[in-house]
């Protein structure tokens, strides 16, 4: 159904809860790459530049000016004998799956949830136009004997069970009308 796949689509796009269980998944994702990244050197490099002014008189050679240059480079690592990182980083890789999980679920059962209200709308439209009909049904019974009766080709007894008739089927109409409504909102 056209009109139902736009409702969920709507939906899918406009649920706050499914946008907030997406930046979840992206948190556990950056997570487990951080946990990954333990796995790996790290590098770092530092630099740094300082210049010095001498008085005329104290300078030897008639420097007065002496720049300073200094680099630097480390490396580390750690070494996993027992485990612990390759531990947290199955850790983390188990939460960022348990998220994504749980964001599917949450989605297929605002799916489920759409559909299911968009049924029970169908469905109570549908229970709506069969009672207005048996009420027609029942009025044109009604009229029908009421003719017969004022002829009197039938009894007062028949009147009055077409007119029960009918006017259980109107108070149906009420009752699935008054549901109906309940049901939309």
């Amino acid at each position: 159904d056209a009109r139902l796949q736009r409702l969920i689509d709507i939906a899918l796009k406009n649920n706050r809860d499914l946008r907030v269980s997406m930046l979840n998944v992206h948190a556990a994702q950056a997570q487990y790459r951080i946990a990954r990244s333990e796995l790996f050197p790290t590098l770092g490099a530092q630099a740094s530049q300082s210049k010095q002014r001498t008085p005329q008189d104290l300078s030897f050679f008639n420097q007065t000016i002496q720049n300073t240059y200094s680099v630097g480079l480390n490396a580390s690592w750690e070494i996993d004998l027992f485990g612990r990182v390759q531990s947290l980083k199955d850790q983390a890789l188990a939460k960022y799956f348990a998220t994504a999980y749980a964001r599917k679920a949450a989605e297929i059962s605002l799916v489920s949830q759409v559909a299911t209200q968009y049924l029970q709308v169908l469905q109570a439209d549908d229970l709506l136009a069969v009672t207005r009909q048996t009420l027609k049904s029942a009025s044109d019974s009604y009229g029908i004997v009421k003719l017969q009766f004022d002829n009197g080709t039938t009894s007062e007894l028949d009147l009055s069970q077409a007119r029960t008739v009918m006017e259980s089927a109107a108070a149906n109409l009420q009752e699935i009308g008054r549901a109906s409504c309940r049901e939309r909102v």
